[in-house]
């Protein structure tokens, strides 16, 4: 079990000296962190958790138990810790010029320490934003904060959520107490407000707050900043005609291909109305519903105007936590998918065109397609050996063949009222022939048998 003490404390104040303990009297002025880094006024200087209230300065290290050091907490030690780093919260688009980290203690010259911003949007460390690179020689420590090591990144790392700012040395050799070592400066013990932002990387990969070891502290790393272009909001509206009906949906994102990948969460729940007048339901992406819709409206055959519209902005999270994407407008569509009534019913995102958002605040309004029993399309020869052909009395947009489990093994376009398929490299068996007319979707089944 880690133990921890400190070999270092320095009492702080805003705009004063103080001495600290373990047989040193050298000053510490806080106004640097305000003054010391820019002096163009168009950088904003951001203090660590509950830094601005902190009553000490310390350098903490583990206990062995004997009371010598296992190594620092926030650098090398005895438990072959891999990075720190300190949780920034914010909502605001901003550019992350660099940092000033307060290395306490730097021992020896081999390996390479890299000062890194990592995405913390979905709540842990995701991917790395930015960083740069230092070897171990480069590093200047200091138990003075006027003299803290300061960090410039080649670009600006450009975010609008929380991120985690530190350091990865995990390019650095093994620790060896007082020849080979790598130290951070953090609050004094208590002075974190039980906030849990000051975060280690164990060994074996896992991120964890240090408050799971009872230490109350936040990390002396100070980013400067400047505030990026603000992003408004984007309205994604489409207006459909829809039957009384109870609904049920969610939005998707779609980058090229139909895909259920990009959504606004996984799983359920679905969002839900009630359709029983003309309406605007107003929505904002990624936020949950809180209770299930529930109204039962008699059915009639008179169809309603209903307008979805979706607020989302850039950067906003689309799918899994781990395979998902931040929504970029110049890359991504918005559509809509559910069972919406008679004629659509949880059609594949980015399958039709006519479910496709559309930037503004006014849709142009879509009439959803009666349910395509009249629509009859014969398919010819079935079994098919090479070629099939389809035909309707409608405009084909498209058709997709896709085998039992699900998988698109033959796509092609069309615009016409027939169409020839070369299934020449279908293997044999059952399909499912899925045809796009202008008037919804109808599916045949085909055999393909030679």
């Amino acid at each position: 079990m880690r133990k921890l003490f400190t070999i270092l404390f320095v009492f702080v104040a805003c705009f004063a000296f103080a001495q600290r303990e373990a047989g040193h009297s050298e000053a510490i002025r806080l106004e640097f962190i305000e003054n010391h880094i820019k002096s163009d006024g168009e950088l904003e200087t951001l203090y660590p958790g509950n830094w601005e209230n902190a009553e000490q300065a310390i350098l903490p290290v583990w206990d062995d138990g004997e009371g010598a050091s296992d190594g620092f907490m926030f650098g090398t030690n005895f438990y072959e810790d891999l990075a720190y780093g300190q949780i920034f919260e914010n909502t605001e688009n901003i550019e992350i010029h660099g940092a000033v980290f307060w290395i306490g203690s730097r021992e020896g010259e081999t390996g390479e320490v890299i000062f890194t911003v990592w995405d913390y949007s979905e709540g842990s460390v995701g991917e790395v934003l930015g960083s740069k690179t230092y070897s171990m020689a480069d590093i200047t420590p200091s138990l003075e904060l006027a003299n803290a090591f300061e960090v410039e990144f080649d670009e600006p790392v450009v975010t609008s959520s929380d991120f985690v700012i530190g350091v990865d040395f995990s390019g650095l050799d093994e620790w060896e107490d007082e020849t080979y070592e790598l130290g951070n400066v953090s609050s004094g013990f208590g002075d974190g407000a039980q906030s849990g932002l000051a975060l280690i990387k164990e060994s074996d990969g896992e991120w964890l707050p240090v408050l799971n070891y009872d230490v109350d502290v936040d990390i002396a790393v100070f980013p400067f900043v400047s505030k990026g272009e603000v992003l408004d909001d984007l309205v994604y509206t489409i207006s459909l005609e829809l039957y009384p009906d109870d609904i049920e949906y969610k939005y998707f994102l779609v980058e090229d291909d139909a895909s259920w990948d990009l959504g606004e969460w996984v799983g359920d729940p679905n969002r839900s109305a009630t359709i029983d007048a003309d309406m605007t339901i107003e929505d904002v992406w990624g936020q949950q519903p809180e209770a299930k819709a529930e109204g039962a409206p008699e059915k009639e055959e008179e169809k309603y105007v209903v307008t979805f519209q979706v607020t989302i902005a850039e950067g906003d999270w689309a799918g899994s936590e781990g395979e998902g994407v931040a929504f970029d407008p110049e890359v991504h569509r918005v559509f809509i998918a559910g069972s919406l009534g008679e004629g659509w019913t949880w059609q594949e995102p980015g399958s039709h065109p006519d479910l496709e958002l559309t930037i503004g605040d006014d849709g142009v309004i879509v009439s959803a397609p009666d349910i395509p029993d009249n629509v009859s399309v014969s398919i010819f020869p079935n079994p098919a050996r090479d070629r099939v052909t389809l035909s309707a009395p409608e405009t084909i947009r498209e058709v997709r063949i896709v085998d039992l489990s699900g998988r698109t093994v033959l796509q092609q376009s069309a615009g016409g009222f027939e169409v020839s398929l070369n299934t020449s490299a279908l293997i044999d068996g059952l399909y499912i022939v899925n045809i796009y007319t202008e008037n919804g979707m109808t599916s045949k089944k085909l055999q393909v048998h030679r």
